[in-house]
């Protein structure tokens, strides 16, 4: 009996301090599978996956901070199919955030980890389409205001992919108060001044390949982190809306150095954006651009103007984007630029007992798809079940003129004019 008190007052004492330390501590979880029981392509195949590849998304988000909310950590997670090791076996494996964080003062936050995240000036154009299986040519995930990020990487930033596999550590400094929000996110590395990180590139596409010869070394100073660093800042306008810009740096094989030991040629991007969402009510506008501070020609980056708007009516939503690129390549005449674009409409209708009604029609011209003779037209129509967490959604897809549905791996000579899919949707939220 003694024992078992004494046992009770260890474990009492236990929870009372954890209860201390982490005031606030607790799981969140988001997570999407997609089941396609038919997939059009060579042939009619099923697909298992995502909306942006194979693999349904099993994640899971660790968060505590103590009891004045002045230091904390957050930790993302999933349980993946294919998250195999060299060995093949299964492994948990770390998605969008690993950080550790703390505030100085009560409106400055330093976040140091892998994979850090500074949302609060995002912009996006996500609906419809996207969030069942995705055509090829959406580009809806920070194409108003790219996501303030450090250790994520960049698909267009050589340096920051380094081997496109590797995600290394980054350090987001944000200040936030009285609708002012500035921010400086640094990418760091784990290259080491003796050992410099060597990259095959083509100097022709500016991007990195295996069968290239041009190779590049380049020792990752403080002063070339400085330089691709992304740096924002947006004003919340009372009664109005957001505002923000930021300059986001980058970096380049300038093709006349293409020779072994040259180093990466520093530039940037400046995004604009501009939100209204509180000026009418139900309306929401965003409006944001990407302008490269160096030609085209040099670091193989096209200027971008993209559009998002949105109306709520009772229980119906309707979307709106324009997306275009201003000096696209022109896949008709090799050389020249032309505009390219995609427009798309959609609508999230509710029909009662937790039902939703989801379309949304796409037009991509033949240079946003990079065809020399048809341009793409898609079409979703789905119904969602809703729940307190999450639901379940099915829906049918198709996509005209050499367009491909993702999971559908197939090229364009194996590719019938008018390619569908038959998706089922779950998804789960616990926040």
């Amino acid at each position: 009996m003694k024992k078992a008190v004494q046992l009770l007052l260890v474990v009492a004492m236990i929870a009372t301090s954890a209860s201390a330390v982490f005031a606030d501590a607790k799981i969140n979880a988001w997570g999407r599978g997609i089941f396609a029981p038919a997939v059009s392509g060579a042939e009619t195949t099923p697909s298992n996956g995502v909306s942006w590849g194979k693999h349904a998304r099993i994640g899971w988000t660790i968060n505590a901070q103590d009891k004045d909310g002045n230091i904390g950590f957050r930790v993302d997670m999933n349980c993946d199919a294919g998250n195999a090791d060299s060995d093949g076996h299964e492994r948990i494996g770390l998605q969008d955030e690993q950080k550790i964080w703390a505030k100085p003062i009560p409106i400055v936050t330093v976040e140091i980890g892998r994979s850090v995240f500074y949302q609060t000036l995002r912009g996006d154009s996500a609906f419809g389409s996207w969030n069942y299986m995705r055509f090829s040519g959406l580009d809806e995930e920070d194409n108003i205001f790219a996501r303030g990020k450090a250790g994520q990487g960049d698909a267009a930033n050589l340096r920051q992919t380094g081997d496109q596999n590797g995600v290394y550590g980054g350090t987001i400094i944000h200040l936030d108060t009285q609708g002012i929000h500035v921010f400086a996110s640094l990418d760091q590395s784990d290259d080491t001044v003796l050992e410099p990180k060597t990259y095959s590139l083509d100097t022709g596409a500016g991007k990195i390949v295996d069968d290239s010869d041009t190779l590049v070394k380049e020792v990752y100073t403080t002063s070339l982190m400085f330089q691709r660093g992304q740096y924002g800042a947006g004003y919340e306008i009372p009664n109005v809306g957001l505002v923000r810009a930021q300059y986001i740096g980058k970096a380049y094989l300038d093709p006349a150095d293409g020779v072994a030991d040259e180093e990466l040629t520093n530039y940037g991007v400046f995004n604009a954006a501009v939100r209204l969402d509180k000026l009418v009510p139900n309306v929401y506008v965003d409006l944001g651009t990407f302008i490269p501070l160096k030609s085209k020609d040099d670091c193989n980056e096209v200027k971008k103007v993209n559009l998002y708007a949105k109306y709520v009516m009772g229980n119906m939503t309707f979307h709106f984007t324009a997306q275009t690129k201003l000096n696209e390549n022109d896949p008709g005449s090799p050389g020249d630029d032309k505009l390219a674009f995609h427009i798309g409409a959609g609508a999230d209708i509710g029909i009662g007992n937790g039902l939703t009604l989801n379309a949304d029609v796409r037009y991509f011209d033949k240079v946003w798809m990079g065809n020399d003779d048809k341009a793409s037209v898609g079409l979703l129509a789905g119904v969602a079940k809703g729940f307190s967490n999450g639901k379940i959604a099915a829906g049918f897809e198709m996509i005209t003129g050499y367009g491909t549905i993702a999971a559908a791996n197939n090229s364009k000579e194996e590719l019938d004019d008018n390619q569908w899919a038959i998706p089922i949707v779950i998804e789960y939220s616990f926040w």
